[in-house]
């Protein structure tokens, strides 16, 4: 046993020295994939712009509109509130304005600044009203955010409730990790191929890819969400914030090319992938541990 320890411990070096030559100086290939969703190009996003509850959709999803048609409506009986205290506040005023009309100016004044300062709130709440009746900015295809209904939800000033689609192209919206996406900014892509859930056989082309160069919270689509089946970790908290990614990442767009025999449509879900450029194994594992690291610790 003795005598076949020098066999063994070159055998150990020879495998050793072998496996740092293959991971180390042999360049292996490299890919980034997203998981991302197909949208219509150009796209209207619907958004409110006052808070309130929703009430009901107004027209059925894939319904053609024509700009300015109502789609959603929404209450907020705060607002109407608020509404009916500034109307009185400025008929009190109006009052007071004409019994200090009789007298000296230096009465007269502070009274008309009062009135102009609730004369403007009164008009942006009823500017307010107004907006909770959200209607569609341009003609096209209403598709709303999710297929579940929202009815009686409150939704804060912004929400996005769906979009007007009417575009002849496509592009597909992916979501990408922080970490990856430090990739992607550092090395060029040498590739790239999109594939839908129910035709991954078919790649589809790209004409051209933009990585938008900030990170977001909100995901293209709360189908990518983990709540509604996506791969895509979301806010748990509560069902409002199915579309809010529990980590920021990069957003890329890519604008795909049309195809015969391709099913393009808004909402379809697939993945997107992406080839750098080889590298030695050790270099893309020890890039990989300095990132979790990196996560773990939240160090620079």
């Amino acid at each position: 046993l003795y005598s076949c320890r020098p066999r063994v411990a070159s055998a150990t070096a020879l495998f050793l020295l072998i496996f740092l030559v293959v991971t180390g100086l042999l360049p292996f290939p490299r890919n980034v994939s997203a998981p991302g969703i197909v949208e219509s190009y150009p796209d209207i996003k619907v958004v409110n712009l006052s808070a309130g509850s929703v009430v009901e959709y107004l027209v059925t999803p894939g319904q053609r509109v024509v700009a300015g048609q109502p789609l959603v409506r929404l209450e907020n009986p705060e607002l109407d509130f608020a509404l009916a205290s500034a109307e009185s506040r400025v008929t009190e005023i109006r009052v007071r304005e004409r019994l200090a009309l009789g007298k000296r100016i230096a009465d007269l004044k502070p009274v008309q600044q009062e009135l102009a300062a609730v004369e403007a709130e009164l008009a942006k709440l009823q500017r307010d009203k107004q907006e909770l009746v959200v209607g569609a900015r341009a003609a096209g295809q209403w598709i709303p955010a999710t297929r579940e209904s929202i009815a009686g939800m409150w939704v804060e000033r912004g929400r996005y409730l769906g979009s007007i689609v009417g575009g002849s192209r496509f592009r597909f919206a992916a979501v990408v990790p922080q970490e990856e996406a430090s990739e992607l900014f550092r090395a060029p892509v040498a590739h790239i191929e999109v594939k839908l859930w129910g035709e991954a056989f078919r790649s589809i082309r790209t004409e051209s890819v933009t990585l938008v160069p900030y990170q977001h919270e909100k995901l293209p689509s709360a189908a990518l969400g983990q709540q509604a089946g996506g791969s895509v970790a979301v806010v748990q908290n509560s069902r409002q914030e199915a579309d809010n990614a529990a980590e920021p990442f990069f957003l890329i767009n890519a604008l795909l090319e049309e195809q015969s025999g391709v099913h393009l449509l808004h909402g379809r879900s697939g993945t997107i992938r992406m080839s750098l450029s080889p590298e030695p194994l050790l270099v893309q594992w020890s890039r990989r541990i300095y990132q979790l690291f990196q996560k773990r610790y939240q160090v620079s």
